[in-house]
């Protein structure tokens, strides 16, 4: 068949007009893939001061997704699954500075896994306890961390303290507990079944951290309870005593001066907790002593 020269202009318009939509389609395509699986790819994102805890969200999927630190979400890590995506090539390799923590919803870099913590647990005499420690402590390489729960007495404030240490803090190969908790403890009916169950936790925790206690301060504002405070103190040091990797710091041998409380009469004062700040510094483990891995559970 012949064709004139305006029936195979139009032929040949035709042509280039097919070729370039097939190729936007092939380009849409492909970018369509890639948007994909961009989509489904682990992303990360730091979270926290130190940017030491790794948040890991899979975009796109179902696979138990959970509320985990600052109430980003996180998820657990399935090696198989994991696995199979790196066959696909959908999934970028592991990176060797992650890693897991049984029981947790959080993965923690390596630099988290390299460092010392700090963690100040207590009641609400150990408010701002945290930042004057931060200033007296000349020991490198110490990050501090703590959890105040105002109100509680010495089983709550350390049950607590341990569930907010074994979600977020664990992982750091040293870890120094500092107490300060039992003013609640000292009220007019001391339930010393309770103060027992305490001492017990605290004990446990010298299995794996070395730990400074505060003891409590006698109160200005009720006398009549310095004797429940005396028979506290003195019961934590007749239990605890004996360990080798716990200190004690009495606030009375280091601030005996009624000037250093608050106008309630049974809080300690900032200018006190600086004192005291001093005090639980010198009892930090230093660098050539030796290392208590935390991740003992």
């Amino acid at each position: 068949m012949v064709l004139n020269v305006m029936q195979s202009d139009k032929i040949n318009h035709l042509l280039v007009r097919t070729v370039r939509v097939n190729g936007w389609r092939n380009h849409r395509d492909q970018n369509s893939v890639r948007e994909k699986d961009r989509f489904n790819r682990i992303q990360y994102q730091s979270v926290g001061q130190n940017n030491s805890v790794v948040e890991v969200s899979s975009k796109g999927r179902n696979d138990g997704v959970q509320r985990g630190v600052g109430g980003v979400k996180t998820t657990t890590f399935d090696p198989q699954r994991s696995a199979a995506g790196r066959n696909r090539g959908s999934l970028p390799p592991p990176r060797v500075s992650e890693i897991l923590i049984p029981g947790t919803n959080v993965e923690y870099s390596e630099k988290q896994r390299t460092m010392k913590t700090c963690f100040i647990l207590g009641d609400s005499q150990g408010r701002n306890l945290k930042q004057y420690l931060e200033e007296n402590t000349v020991e490198k390489g110490w990050s501090f961390r703590s959890f105040v729960s105002p109100g509680a007495n010495l089983l709550s404030c350390i049950d607590r303290g341990l569930d907010f240490w074994n979600n977020q803090i664990k992982n750091s190969i040293e870890c120094h507990f500092v107490i300060v908790a039992g003013t609640i403890d000292c009220a007019e009916k001391v339930n010393w079944k309770n103060v027992d169950m305490g001492i017990e936790k605290l004990k446990f925790i010298t299995n794996f951290s070395s730990v400074t206690v505060i003891l409590t301060p006698f109160r200005l504002d009720c006398g009549r309870l310095n004797d429940n405070v005396y028979k506290f103190n003195r019961r934590l040091k007749e239990k605890l005593g004996g360990l080798s990797n716990l200190t004690f710091i009495d606030p009375y041998e280091v601030i005996p001066e009624i000037t250093y409380y608050r106008r309630d009469g049974y809080h300690l004062n900032e200018n006190a907790k600086r004192i005291l700040a001093r005090s639980v510094s010198r009892t930090i483990p230093q660098s050539n002593s030796k290392t208590v891995r935390s991740n003992f559970w």
